[in-house]
């Protein structure tokens, strides 16, 4: 509740103010509502759970860097930290939309047509995950040991196609 006056107040006096002062209040608004919130919490005024103070936290960033998006939708840390912020609270579609933005953006970033495909590969999207983590292959992305645990490529796993990129782009790679 606290927490929600802060955002309120960062609504309304981060559209009237310049872009410059409006950044240095939104920081301010996380510093001082936190700073508060965690006052307000060990002076035991209000009995909320140290775990609900972290998923406050973790909705109110979202919501902070949704609010940067809107004015700022080509700044690619936002949209990198967005669609983290997302996958973090299990939102793949709204991780999806982010990674999608990043490759649109930033179509030379091998780390964003590796996270385009673990996207598309949640999406069942076989394909065009296949595509993108070759694309990603392509550009640089050279984590072997991080594309055989990522979870989130499991779906892919088992297509031929997929085994055939690691072993012909990975063997290269190690007879050089």
């Amino acid at each position: 509740m606290l927490l929600a006056h802060f955002c309120s107040a960062y609504e309304y006096w981060g559209i009237l103010m310049e872009p410059v002062l409006g950044l240095f209040f939104e920081f301010l608004c996380i510093i001082c509502g936190y700073l508060l919130a965690f006052y307000l919490y060990f002076s035991n005024w209000v009995p909320y759970p140290v775990a609900m103070i972290a998923n406050n936290y973790i909705e109110f960033c979202t919501r902070f860097y949704e609010n940067l998006y809107r004015r700022r939708c080509t700044d690619l840390s936002i949209i990198q930290i967005l669609s983290n912020l997302y996958a973090s609270q299990g939102d793949k579609e709204g991780s999806f939309k982010m990674d999608r933005r990043h490759v649109q953006l930033d179509p030379l970033n091998p780390i964003a047509h590796y996270n385009l495909a673990c996207g598309l590969s949640l999406h069942g999207k076989t394909n065009a995950a296949i595509e993108s983590l070759e694309t990603a292959v392509v550009l640089g992305y050279n984590d072997l040991q991080w594309i055989c645990d990522d979870v989130d490529l499991d779906p892919i796993r088992k297509n031929e196609k997929f085994k055939a990129l690691l072993v012909n782009h990975f063997s290269r790679i190690s007879s050089k």
